[in-house]
Parts: structure tokens; C-alpha cells; sequence
């Protein structure tokens, strides 16, 4: 029994893989673009779009920081397309670079968070300090 067959035995969902004419067209359209095809650019794009989207948002939680991650990460594959030495590799490239723009994002965001932190910590003890201060001073009096 195939795979396809199983899953529709069991009633659940799952993504169908690339079949082989699928897989072809992705690396034509990889050969095309890294000539300057646009079209076949855009095509790329139109492919992968959803799915990048989904990983980028999934990983920093904010659907804005996301659309702005992805338009670097498109423009890095335009940029760097005729780099690519495998048309098969198309899909784990993609993914790498998604991931090399997120992760500065997420350091920030830690970074950030923890100054957050820092700061209202620091805030706290220093309206310690002033009451404290402040309470000594009456009793000087």
C-alpha cells in the first residue's frame, strides 16, 4: 500500500510530496532565474512564499517582523541565485537563509528583552535607594 493510500485510510492530512515532474519544473525554473529570467524568479517565489512565511513567522512570533525578514531573505536569493550550485538544493538554501536572517532578529529581541529586564530591575532598586534615603533623612530631622 503507498503512502498516499494509507494516509487516506487513516484520515489524516498530509502534504503530498513533489512527484518528479514537480521536481523537474523547480530546477528548470532555478536554471531560468539564475539566467535573469524574471518570470521564472517570480514563479520561485510564488512556490515558496507560503512556507517561508510559516517558518519565518513560527520562529519570531510577530507577523510584520516576518514579511520584513522575508523580503531580505528574497533579496538575498535574487542576489545570490546564480551562486547556487545545485538546482535540487533549492528548498534547503532557502531555508538557510531564512534562518541566517532570523537569527540576528531573535538575538536582538533577547538582547532587548533582557536591558528590559535590567532596566526595571535597576528602577526598582533605585526607588528602594530613594525611600530608603528618604526615611533616613525624616528621622535626621
Amino acid at each position: 500500500m503507498s503512502w498516499r493510500a494509507a494516509s487516506e485510510r487513516a484520515d489524516c492530512h498530509v502534504t503530498e510530496l513533489p512527484d518528479d515532474a514537480d521536481l523537474l519544473h523547480e530546477r528548470v525554473l532555478v536554471l531560468r532565474a539564475q539566467v535573469g529570467d524574471r518570470a521564472a524568479f517570480q514563479e520561485l517565489v510564488d512556490m515558496y512564499q507560503e512556507r517561508l512565511t510559516y517558518y519565518v513567522n513560527r520562529l519570531v512570533q510577530d507577523w510584520h517582523e516576518a514579511r520584513d525578514i522575508l523580503q531580505q531573505v528574497w533579496l538575498d536569493v535574487f542576489r545570490k541565485m546564480g551562486k547556487l550550485q545545485s538546482p535540487n538544493a533549492l528548498r534547503v538554501w532557502l531555508y538557510r537563509i531564512a534562518h541566517y536572517r532570523v537569527v540576528p532578529y531573535i538575538c536582538r529581541q533577547r538582547v532587548d528583552s533582557n536591558g528590559r529586564v535590567d532596566l526595571a530591575t535597576n528602577s526598582v532598586e533605585t526607588e528602594r535607594w530613594n525611600a530608603g534615603r528618604a526615611l533616613l533623612t525624616k528621622r535626621l530631622k
